[in-house]
């Protein structure tokens, strides 16, 4: 790669998170035939109150969910 150009890369997955201020939701999704697809979900409780105040915990356990149906690793 040069300097001032990008390699352009298919995106085969994405996984998304959604901190809401009680539940934790993540969603995998692949690319197939062109078109995103559903593949799993998971979701967690968010830890955001005192004292933690950290979404992390949430994220973390709703992500897990979602590597424990599909057998991937995040």
């Amino acid at each position: 790669m040069t300097r001032g150009t990008m390699e352009q890369r298919e995106i085969g997955s994405v996984l998304v998170v959604d901190c809401g201020a009680v539940m934790t939701k993540a969603m995998l999704l692949d690319q197939i035939g062109g078109e995103c697809r559903f593949v799993a979900s998971g979701e967690a409780p968010t830890p955001a109150g005192a004292p933690t105040r950290d979404v992390t915990a949430g994220i973390v356990s709703a992500v897990k969910q979602v590597a424990r149906v599909t057998g991937r690793r995040f």
